[in-house]
């Protein structure tokens, strides 16, 4: 939540979303992903062109493997 509200973005209604839920149980090689998705409204601060579609969320995620004992 740090990282969202130093960008101004403390209350953008973003969710975060961490597979598997328990990272502490995963083993050491497993994949675990990450997905941040905020509202795409004027309330982000993000620019809204009228001229093009814009999505109803913006979403990204990554996945990386698990590393440490």
């Amino acid at each position: 939540d740090g990282i969202m509200d130093s960008f101004g973005m403390g209350d953008a209604g973003y969710t975060v979303t961490v597979t598997p839920a328990e990272v502490a149980g995963a083993a050491r090689g497993d994949m675990v992903t990450v997905s941040i998705s905020v509202p795409y409204g004027a309330e982000t601060g993000l620019l809204q062109m009228g001229m093009f579609p814009t999505p109803e969320n913006l979403t990204s995620s990554i996945t990386m493997a698990r590393e440490g004992p």
